[in-house]
């Protein structure tokens, strides 16, 4: 064989050693990984723990009838219960899993609805508080006045207003007991209930 031959032999054999043994030095480099677990749904486990709950009774009933032998029996049965055990982990931790994220995501929606709430509250506390003491910084004629609507549209007017800023009804006619303005043809004050003489009214 001539020199050519040899080292093309020779690579030919590193490059073979070389695809075979590489996979191996890299699972070996690699961190084990956890083996995954399939996910299933609490009915999906619920249908595996009763059929494999069934095939152990029917395994029993076997045995018992001479079917099958001792250490046949042995054997199958405790694929079976192990099998049965793992599915009853999965349930549980499944199970749990899901209780503690409906707590979890209960317990957010409870704490945000909370502090709405409080944040609402407070908001309407701290408005009836102005309100409050805005009417009680009003003299009596000016709490009259302001808490009478226009007798044409209801829109509120103002102490000492001539006309309605919302419709332009005339405001010149007032009630000689509570100062709200009244319509011409009122009878009776709509603020107060006071009865209107015929001079005031028109």
């Amino acid at each position: 064989m001539d020199t050519f031959s040899l080292i093309a032999i020779a690579v030919l054999v590193l490059a073979t050693l070389w695809w075979v043994l590489n996979p191996l030095w890299q699972r070996a480099d690699r961190p084990a990984e956890q083996p995954i677990e399939p996910l299933y749904d609490l009915a999906e486990l619920e249908t595996r723990r009763d059929i494999l709950y069934r095939a152990i009774k029917d395994l029993e009933l076997d045995f018992e009838a001479g079917k099958i032998a001792e250490s046949d029996y042995q054997q199958v049965r405790l694929k079976f219960m192990q099998q049965a055990a793992e599915v009853l982990k999965q349930m549980d931790r499944l199970s749990r899993q899901t209780e503690t994220g409906l707590e979890a995501e209960i317990d957010a929606m409870l704490a945000r609805f909370q502090a709405e709430e409080d944040d609402r509250a407070r908001a309407l506390r701290r408005e009836a508080r102005a309100e409050i003491l805005r009417q009680a910084a009003l003299s009596p004629a000016e709490a009259a006045a302001e808490a009478a609507p226009c007798p044409a549209c209801g829109a509120p007017v103002a102490a000492g207003d001539a006309f309605c800023s919302q419709c332009g009804a005339a405001l010149g006619n007032r009630c000689p007991a509570c100062d709200a303005p009244v319509a011409p043809e009122d009878r009776f004050c709509t603020h107060c209930g006071a009865r209107l003489t015929a001079e005031v009214a028109s």
